[in-house]
């Protein structure tokens, strides 16, 4: 019987050292594709309930880094390709960015089949371009220089799940929501965000030996 309990707790305690192996002071990147719902909001974030927006999903596709500081805590860097925008049905508005977005995060024990993950932080939003489109009247017209060049995207929150596939190799499936200053537009007098919900992610990651 003793033996048995010694037994168990050498295992468990050789499982919790590989968990901090291969989390504390290393790297992690990742690849992500997402798939996300743009909105506008003008003026308050209650019209995000009360006005009917487009039904359209656009994507996302990031590249990662993240530094576990601790065992369970990291901070990360995504580098990413965002299509974004807003508007209705009939009408509207292809916004894209290249979005820098530091994060700070919790990922429970990665000797555990399924890691729970969630994180927060800020995106940093430098716009690419911008179409407005009448699908009605087959209208379009380049509409960048009404938008400011640089936005701020503030909070970002996400969560999920990621699980082990081979070695130090991981898949992870997140959602996550974010909300930008109403500054997208460079017009006097008009005040717009960017928002993002829901999003869903999928994602492989590698840890660096």
């Amino acid at each position: 019987m003793k033996k048995n309990a010694i037994l168990l707790f050498l295992i468990f305690l050789g499982s919790n050292v590989f968990a901090q192996e291969i989390t504390k002071n290393h790297f992690e990147l990742s690849l992500k594709y997402a798939i996300q719902k743009p909105f506008y909001s003008v003026t308050s974030p209650i019209d995000i309930i009360a006005v009917s927006h487009d039904n359209r999903y656009r994507s996302r596709l990031s590249l990662g880094c993240r530094f576990y500081v601790f065992n369970k805590w990291f901070a990360e860097y995504n580098l990413a390709y965002s299509q974004e925008g807003g508007g209705y049905n009939a009408q509207y508005t292809n916004t894209n960015y290249l979005k820098n977005g530091i994060n700070i995060g919790f990922s429970s024990n990665h000797n555990r089949r399924l890691i729970f993950e969630l994180y927060t932080g800020v995106d940093l939003n430098l716009l690419l371009n911008s179409k407005f489109v009448n699908k009605e009247t087959d209208f379009s017209e380049n509409v960048t220089n009404f938008n400011n060049r640089f936005v701020v995207s503030f909070p970002f929150l996400g969560t999920g799940f990621k699980t082990k596939i081979y070695e130090q190799t991981f898949v992870s499936v997140h959602t996550f929501l974010s909300m930008s200053k109403y500054n997208v537009s460079s017009e006097e007098n008009t005040m717009v965000s960017q928002v993002i919900i829901p999003a869903f992610q999928i994602g492989i990651s590698k840890f660096l030996k």
